[in-house]
């Protein structure tokens, strides 16, 4: 089974607009997902969007600029804990680094991933 975003992320996620397409979705009454590959049009109120770590990844920007930081890279680091966030050339971590540490264990890497997609997009950087 594919790991999607969490209910709650989703939810986060359809809060700040974030609406590309995907295959995935939460019945809003049971919070299970599902796949629907076409959604009845008449019935797109009742779901929640959930989204793969490489839909996550395809909208996190590859680099960013951050105050006097300059071209931050997109690192991912996934070893003891997993790290997600950006970087400068001197292996900086920027203060918006998304850390399983502190949120949820056993979160997804979508979860933590899209965790950073919604601060950026809150923080007006995306």
């Amino acid at each position: 089974m594919i790991k999607t975003t969490s209910y709650e992320i989703s939810k986060e996620l359809k809060e700040i607009d974030f609406n590309v397409d995907t295959i995935f979705y939460y019945d809003s009454e049971n919070e299970e997902c599902q796949i629907w590959h076409e959604l009845p049009i008449k019935l797109e109120s009742e779901f929640v969007k959930s989204f793969d770590l490489e839909t996550i990844l395809d909208a996190l920007p590859k680099s960013i600029d951050y105050g006097r930081f300059k071209n931050l890279g997109l690192r991912i680091y996934y070893e003891e804990c997993c790290y997600i966030g950006y970087e400068d050339s001197n292996g900086f971590l920027q203060d918006f680094t998304v850390n399983n540490k502190l949120s949820k264990s056993l979160e997804s890497l979508a979860d933590t991933a899209a965790r950073l997609l919604i601060q950026l997009i809150k923080d007006k950087i995306v």
